[in-house]
């Protein structure tokens, strides 16, 4: 949370590449501090967040991640886009998509900033 903290601090539109575990849910001390972080910082999401694209290579699990994201979709309480891939490369594709059309509309910086 702390390193997303920093990139909202650059106040610039961002998206998301996740892979691996989604959330310790079994740490209800965590999950309290996620949901209210998350909370607290909708605002910041919804403003400079494009989207979150999940890379999940197992079919089978991607399948049951896609309806998740769907319904966190379709919902109305999602700040931004959500998008499940099967390969880096189709995240990486759905990430530049977003961050063109934002640059198109003036929204995003001239050059995304290099992955560390």
């Amino acid at each position: 949370m702390a390193q997303l903290q920093a990139v909202y601090a650059r106040a610039e539109p961002y998206v998301l590449l996740l892979q691996g575990a989604q959330l310790p849910r079994q740490s209800a001390h965590f999950m309290a501090a996620y949901t209210r972080w998350s909370r607290d910082s909708f605002a910041l999401q919804q403003r400079d967040c494009l989207g979150a694209v999940r890379v999940v290579e197992d079919p089978v699990a991607r399948g049951e991640y896609a309806r998740q994201a769907d319904g966190w979709n379709a919902s109305g309480q999602a700040a931004y886009p959500y998008r499940i891939v099967a390969t880096h490369a189709e995240a990486l594709a759905q990430a530049q998509a977003w961050l063109a059309a934002a640059q198109a509309t003036g929204a995003a910086p001239a050059e995304p900033v290099p992955e560390r």
